[in-house]
């Protein structure tokens, strides 16, 4: 695939100023105006088109001729817009939902949706352009295809906790989950068996989601509790367990001068936080877990967004946890509990979106569907996508209609 370098940005909003320099139309959003000014300092051009049947119209109206419409994005609030950015060979499209029009967009084809331009960033566009791969189908847009594969079973939903219904935010403690997805969350919880996978530690995760009816499996998996008293996971030595205690407390001690680095000791694991490390100081919060691990035996440096992890060196992830756990649940049909049903009724769904996730997504492969929440192109073993926890609710939402 060649690379697809950004080069120019088209736009196609109603009501936007028919002079590209007049961007300070009264009906547009400060925060969209920015949007626009950070690519002008990025020194991408800008141009203004309306809806056109092929992209070399759209660029000519924008006055861009000479860039390849794969260099370039469009951002469109309209169906023939997308359409004809789809239909152009845009390497990005971007739909702008000005009022309850997400699902409509999605099928048209774009690859985000926002509703202000404000939500997108340089660095996501640019990953768009980067020689990448794209993400899989969004969900939403292959809702029919999805309902195919579900083909009637009854479906058994796990999801990650931190960039899926919450977003990333700096600091853990900040992850708060919206009310409107608690309430998705409870309404889907009703109906089939839910269950929560994190990398947090069980008890913490448990508290922020505030709901009793489900599964919470904590540390990746290595601490699972829940209505009914589900299994556990692997059981860890005391030496194991005082490895880890140990390793914490000698990380506290040796990062205690980095500025920004939040420890996390969650008994299963311990993590170590740099989302607000200044970035020239990773290198030496990196070099110290990697004393830590050689301190104490039985233990792995693992990863994930801004993060650095200790975990047990045992054969154990989220995708082992899923397992087991869909192995040993019961059922839920008419709003309770019933026996377990037989083997194959089930159609099990992961959400996630790290990359501690993809073991999980692995091994649904075959039996059920994995779905990667990213805005930007990844490698992922998932076969769906969604772009936020926006849409992760909204999902949840039509699911618990079926």
């Amino acid at each position: 695939m060649p690379e697809r370098r950004i080069q120019a940005a088209v736009l196609n909003l109603d009501g936007v100023p028919t002079d590209a320099a007049s961007f300070h139309a009264r009906d547009w959003k400060p925060s969209g105006l920015e949007w626009v000014r950070e690519l002008q300092r990025a020194g991408i051009p800008i141009g203004l088109a309306s809806a056109s049947q092929h992209a070399g119209e759209v660029l000519r109206r924008a006055k861009l001729l000479g860039v390849a419409p794969h260099q370039a994005l469009i951002v469109a609030d309209s169906i023939s817009g997308i359409q004809a950015g789809r239909r152009g060979g845009f390497g990005l499209i971007i739909g702008v939902d000005r009022g309850g029009h997400r699902v409509a967009l999605r099928e048209a084809g774009a690859d985000l949706v926002v509703e202000d331009l404000g939500e997108l960033s340089l660095d996501t566009i640019e990953a768009w352009f980067e020689d990448q791969e794209r993400p899989p189908p969004n969900l939403l847009a292959r809702w029919d295809d999805f309902l195919g594969r579900l083909d009637g079973r009854m479906p058994v939903v796990a999801l990650d906790y931190d960039g899926t219904l919450t977003p990333i935010v700096e600091r853990p403690e900040l992850a708060r989950i919206p009310s409107s997805t608690r309430e998705a969350l409870a309404r889907l919880a009703e109906r089939y068996e839910t269950i929560i996978i994190s990398g947090r530690a069980r008890a913490d995760v448990q508290a922020l989601v505030g709901l009793d009816n489900l599964i919470y499996a904590g540390s990746h998996g290595f601490d699972i509790s829940g209505p009914p008293a589900a299994d556990s996971g692997p059981a860890l030595g005391r030496q194991l367990e005082s490895s880890l205690q140990q390793a914490a407390a000698w990380l506290a001690q040796e990062l205690e001068s980095i500025d920004g680095v939040l420890i996390e000791n969650k008994r299963f694991s311990v993590a170590v936080h740099y989302r607000r490390v200044d970035p020239r100081r990773v290198a030496a919060i990196e070099r110290a877990m990697d004393q830590a691990l050689a301190r104490h035996s039985g233990l792995k440096k693992t990863g994930g967004k801004k993060i650095f992890e200790l975990r047990p060196d045992i054969d154990w992830d989220k995708g082992k946890a899923l397992l087991r756990l869909l192995d040993r649940l019961p059922s839920k049909g008419s709003g309770a509990r019933s026996k377990a049903k037989p083997a194959g009724t089930a159609f099990p769904i992961y959400v996630g979106d790290d990359d501690t996730d993809e073991d999980a997504f692995a091994v649904l492969a075959e039996r059920g569907a994995g779905v990667v929440v990213t805005d930007r192109p990844k490698p992922t073993r998932a076969r769906y996508s969604l772009q936020d926890p926006k849409e992760v609710e909204f999902f949840l939402r039509r699911l618990a209609e079926i």
